[in-house]
């Protein structure tokens, strides 16, 4: 989970002339930051809620004291509510805190974390076709931060599930092989799926699994090669476009023959066996594709980027006001083991024979995914 810290910026040119102190540092206010996402194939979901803080110390210094963005025990009372699709209330979870502890060093502390989170199972998964909303009440203070708010109606808002979606292309059947390679040249290949209702930025990945057998030893290494292709925004919520992204020839074998030769293995000491292809679609809802759209650097110089948040903070007054973070959802799909077809393999092949590589086999479809000899 991410965490904001606000350090400031002493201007120590512009005010050295100046007779008069001046304090640099607000009164303190207690601003609270959300992160979380939910998915319906998960069965423990985490939300990350910590607070910005101020100090005259460095903010990196302050920012590796837990208690600096740390509530205490107790402080905060996290619910999340689940409502149908004619936004009738369904269930409530409460959600309790814990600790993690496999934090990669960084910027904050480490590795321990505390996070928020609640526990669902096969039978009580949430529902796609449902809406859920966070609700955070801040005892401290008397806050309540909402994940979403309607200001024509006054109401706390609940943010959408993304569906599932139909894959085209891989086609739903096993027999149906991958193929890069047409007739008598090498070929695109397009991957097709129809938009996920409620699901608006797609990050798509394809990864193939490869056998590399020492020819002295015998023993065999199993590896795999990862694709990951530009995120693709869809037009709209309703899940009824059709999206698809071409793989050229030159991205497919060139990364399968750069990846063999990054890791040596020559025609002298390997041979290699071709596996198969997997299918990968994490889809983010729209208000976290939003999110990532703003915070994509990109290539603009400018450096300050405006800051998205879709969560919002209700004072003890009653009136609100946006607050920091981001509670959004997300879907992940797959297609899993495809073949990749003879003339592929073949290809694959002839180019890794010029480069000294032995590829001498390759798992192509049957019952039992049988290896053969190319």
């Amino acid at each position: 989970m991410k965490k904001i810290v606000f350090p400031i910026l002493g201007l120590v040119a512009l005010l050295s002339a100046c007779s008069t102190d001046l304090d640099v540092l607000a009164p303190y206010k207690d601003i609270t930051t959300v992160y979380g996402v939910l998915n319906q194939n998960e069965n423990i979901h985490f939300v990350r809620i910590s607070k910005a803080f101020l100090g005259q110390a460095d903010a990196s210094v302050m920012a590796q004291v837990p208690d600096s963005s740390k509530y205490p025990v107790d402080a905060l009372e996290v619910r999340i509510f689940e409502y149908d699709d004619k936004n009738v209330q369904k269930r409530v979870f409460l959600l309790k805190d814990t600790v993690v502890n496999n934090k990669e060093s960084g910027y904050f502390y480490s590795p321990n974390q505390l996070v928020y989170f609640f526990r669902t199972d096969s039978n009580t998964r949430l529902n796609q076709d449902y809406s859920y909303l966070l609700e955070i009440k801040n005892k401290l203070n008397g806050q309540t931060i909402y994940s979403g708010y309607d200001d024509k109606q006054n109401k706390p808002l609940p943010v959408q599930m993304v569906n599932s979606f139909n894959i085209i292309n891989p086609m739903n059947n096993p027999a149906a092989s991958i193929s890069f390679y047409a007739v008598t040249k090498q070929s695109d290949y397009t991957i097709k799926w129809t938009s996920a209702k409620d699901g608006l930025m797609y990050d798509l990945y394809m990864n193939m699994h490869y056998i590399a057998v020492n020819k002295n030893s015998n023993d065999s290494i199993r590896n795999v090669i990862t694709w990951k292709f530009a995120k693709i925004l869809g037009t709209d919520l309703k899940g009824t476009r059709d999206l698809e992204y071409k793989i050229t020839p030159d991205i497919f074998y060139g990364k399968v023959i750069n990846e063999f030769e990054s890791k040596a293995y020559t025609k002298d000491n390997y041979y290699i066996i071709l596996d198969t292809l997997n299918f990968r679609w994490d889809v983010a809802g729209e208000d976290l594709a939003t999110y990532i759209q703003v915070a994509d650097p990109g290539t603009s110089i400018i450096q300050e980027r405006p800051v998205f948040s879709n969560v919002r903070v209700q004072n003890s007054n009653g009136k609100t006001e946006k607050a920091i973070g981001i509670f959004s959802t997300r879907y992940n799909q797959y297609i899993f083991e495809r073949a990749i077809n003879r003339d592929t393999a073949r290809e694959i092949k002839s180019i890794a024979t010029d480069k000294n590589i032995d590829v001498r086999k390759v798992r192509l479809y049957t019952p039992t995914l049988q290896i053969i000899d190319i």
